[in-house]
Order: C-alpha cells, then structure tokens, then sequence
C-alpha cells in the first residue's frame, strides 16, 4: 500500500519524464488526391513516426470536406515494425498510448498519455455525409425492408 495514497495524496510515485506537449504539426502522409477518403501518416513498411510519452501531433489530412473522420492509430515498439522482408509487430493503440484529441476538417490530434516510448502509425478514413431523409425514405414508404436492401 502506497503511504500518501493513506495520507490523502492524488499520487503514489514520481511523474514520469515526457517531452513537451505542445503539439506537432505533421503534414505528410499519403496522396490523397489518389483517393480523397482514406489518408494514412507513413507506409506500413516505412519509418513510423517517432511518439514518446507526452507527445502530440496535429496531422493534416487533406481529407475530403464534410464527411465522418473514423481515425484509427497504431503503435510499435520500434520505428519500422512492419519489415516487408519479415514478420512485424505492431497493434491498435490500446487505452492511453493515444488518445485522439480532436478531429476536424483539417487536423486530428492525437497524443501518447503514458510515460512509455512508441512509433505511431495513424488511418483515417472519411465516410461521405449521407441525406439521412433519403436513406429513410424507402422503409417509410412501404417498400417491405430497410433502405437501401434488396431482397
């Protein structure tokens, strides 16, 4: 049992060493002019970017406008987990090895919330915003089926 933690104290040990917060912009990735809907930081075979604890980056995806963002990260213990000649290793980001801070038309922001060193990979994918009154428009009148199904 942690003796402050008896004595009221928020915290048992000593705050980990991390690199200043202030976030980095990242703007590199894929071409999204290829595909305006889908944007990835670095090729799965390359250099990851480097992520220590208590980093954060802006990543600038060039994404299409006005469409749902879904960003999926990515961690590694080494910088190039994923060697095109081998096995990798490699996992989505569990818990608070990257919280996802904000999303918008530009940027999401992500940041490493441990004391821990990992390499970031990071998705998005950006889904077209959908006329929701279209969509119901088939089940509302009567067609035997939710929009869009076929029988």
């Amino acid at each position: 049992m942690c003796i402050a933690a008896a004595l009221g104290s928020a915290a048992c040990g000593t705050a980990c060493k991390t690199v200043d917060s202030t976030p980095l912009t990242y703007d590199n990735g894929n071409d999204v002019a290829q595909n305006p809907l889908f944007y990835i930081t670095t090729d799965w075979h390359g250099t990851w970017l480097d992520f220590p604890g208590g980093r954060e980056y802006q990543l600038i995806h060039h994404l299409q406008k006005d469409t749902q963002l879904v960003p999926t990260p990515y961690v590694a213990f080494t910088p190039q987990p994923m060697p095109e000649n081998g096995v990798g290793n490699a996992s989505i980001s569990p818990g608070n090895q990257s919280i996802i801070q904000g999303v918008n038309d530009t940027y999401v922001q992500v940041r490493n919330d441990t004391c821990e060193h990992f390499y970031l990979l990071m998705t998005i994918q950006a889904y077209p915003q959908s006329d929701a009154g279209a969509a119901d428009s088939g089940a509302q009148a009567g067609t035997g089926g939710a929009a869009g199904a076929t029988n």
